[in-house]
C-alpha cells in the first residue's frame, strides 16, 4: 500500500497485461506489474475509500469512490481524462464490452444511488443519466448483455433488461420478478443466452430471449456459505462460480461436454464429468450400465 496504515478496499487484475490494481481505503490506488515486479502507487487518486472499478479491453481502470468521483486511469496509474463528479453514491461501474477492435466501445455505465443507471463517454464527459421504475425498487447490480444492452438487479427482485442503443437509450425492453429478495448478483453468458441470478443463497437461470426460468437448473447454496457477493461465468457458459461472503468459493458445471459413441442401438454418452452411460435407444433410453471413471475423460 501506498501507507502502512492503509487498507485495501478494491481488488482487480487487468484482463490484457499482468498488472493487479488496488483501491484502498484512504483514496489511493496502486498498480502492481507482475512481470516486471514494479508497484507504482498513486496517492489521492480519490479523496475517499475506493470502492469498486473495472478494466477495459485497452489496459485501463476506471474506479469510483465515497468522494463520488468516477476516475479513469492507465496502468502506470496515470490520470487520462479530468474525473466524472456524479451526484449520488456509486454502487458498481463497468465497461462495455465489444467484439471489433477496430471500433471500440469507450463507454461505460454505473448505478448512481440505487436510482439511476449513468451512461458515460469518460473522454469527453458525455452521459445520459435514465431512470427506473418506482415498483422495482432500489437498484443493486447490473451486468452488459452485449454492447448494447444492460441487464440490471434490483432489491425487489426484479432484473430489467435495459438498451443503450443510441436511438432509444435507456428504453426498458423487458422486466421480470426473477426472485423473492434484493438480486444479489448476476451473470450473463451471450453463447449460452442465459442469465444467472444469485438472491437469497439461490442461483436461479434465465433465457435470455424468451425470459422463461430454467427451473431444473437451479442452484443452491448452503446457508453456511453466506451471501453470494460474486458470479463469474467462463466465455462457454461451461463452469459458473460463486464467492460468498463467508470466504467460500464454489465451482458449479452448467454445461456438461457432449461426448458419445454409438454401435447398433446401443449409445455410450459421458452424463456427467466422470460417469458414461450406456443406453438403449430402442428401447425408450433404458440405461443398461453406468460406468464411474477417476478423471474427466
Amino acid at each position: 500500500m501506498a501507507s502502512n496504515k492503509d487498507k485495501a478496499s478494491y481488488i482487480s487484475w487487468s484482463m490484457k497485461n499482468p498488472v493487479l490494481a488496488v483501491g484502498t481505503e484512504k483514496g489511493s490506488v496502486v498498480f502492481f506489474n507482475r512481470k516486471s515486479n514494479r508497484k507504482i502507487p498513486t496517492v489521492s487518486k480519490h479523496g475517499k475509500k475506493v470502492t469498486t472499478g473495472d478494466w477495459n479491453q485497452e489496459g485501463n481502470l476506471i474506479t469510483a469512490s465515497e468522494d463520488k468521483l468516477l476516475t479513469v486511469s492507465n496502468m502506470q496509474g496515470d490520470t487520462l481524462h479530468e474525473s466524472f463528479i456524479c451526484k449520488g453514491e456509486i454502487y458498481c461501474v463497468k465497461w462495455c464490452p465489444y467484439r471489433d477492435v477496430n471500433k471500440p466501445k469507450k463507454v461505460c455505465a454505473a448505478i448512481i444511488g440505487g436510482k439511476q443507471i449513468c451512461y458515460l463517454k469518460p473522454e469527453t464527459q458525455d452521459h445520459f443519466m435514465f431512470s427506473f421504475h418506482s415498483n422495482f425498487g432500489k437498484a443493486l447490480t447490473f451486468e452488459w448483455f452485449g454492447d448494447n444492452k444492460l441487464v440490471i438487479g434490483f432489491n425487489s427482485g426484479m432484473i430489467s433488461l435495459v438498451s443503450t442503443k443510441s436511438t432509444e437509450l435507456g428504453q426498458e425492453i423487458f422486466s421480470v420478478q426473477a426472485a423473492n429478495g434484493p438480486v444479489e448478483q448476476l451473470a450473463v453468458n451471450t453463447q449460452l443466452g442465459k442469465v444467472a441470478v444469485a438472491a437469497q443463497g439461490t442461483i436461479r437461470f434465465w433465457d435470455s430471449e424468451s425470459w422463461k426460468e430454467s427451473a431444473a437448473d437451479k442452484i443452491e447454496i448452503t446457508k453456511t456459505c453466506g451471501k453470494i457477493v460474486k458470479l463469474y461465468w467462463t466465455p462457454d457458459g461451461s463452469i459458473l462460480t460463486a464467492t460468498t461472503s463467508n470466504g467460500y468459493f464454489c465451482g458449479f458445471l452448467t454445461v456438461v461436454p457432449s461426448l458419445n459413441s454409438a454401435c447398433g442401438s446401443h449409445a455410450a454418452m459421458l452424463s456427467s464429468l466422470t460417469e458414461v452411460s450406456v443406453i438403449d435407444c430402442a428401447r425408450q433410453n433404458t440405461v443398461l450400465a453406468r460406468a464411474n471413471l477417476d478423471i474427466e475423460p
